[in-house]
């Protein structure tokens, strides 16, 4: 005979050796059917991995890498600042707007579309 019981209590009658069968109650009406899937305690951690929580290992090689690549990554300000003043110089402001209607010169009014 089978009974129903909580999740904690089927771990304990698994490692005991005992058969836990698993109902999955989300299978009803699935494929046309009309009762519950069930299968072996086992095959629902099949496929699954499992993390838990440990206290960190501090490594020093690693913090004096990242160390080394932060320090290497800054960029001195003042060279941010030359940078954007010399390719700003560059650029060319857009023509200003031309017509009395303040559409650009090279732009149509759409006329040739009205009826």
């Amino acid at each position: 005979m089978f009974t129903g019981i909580d999740f904690e209590k089927a771990i304990d009658y698994y490692r005991k050796g005992k058969e836990v069968i698993v109902l999955d109650r989300a299978s009803v009406g699935k494929n046309g059917k009309s009762g519950y899937d069930t299968f072996p305690f086992e095959e629902l951690f099949k496929d699954l991995d499992f993390l838990v929580d440990v206290p960190a290992v501090i490594n020093p090689d690693f913090e004096q890498a990242v160390q080394g690549m932060t320090e290497a990554d800054q960029v001195d300000s003042e060279e941010i600042i030359q940078a954007v003043h010399e390719t700003q110089g560059s650029i060319t402001p857009p023509r200003e707007a031309g017509g009395k209607d303040g559409r650009r010169n090279d732009r149509s009014s759409g006329g040739q579309y009205r009826r």
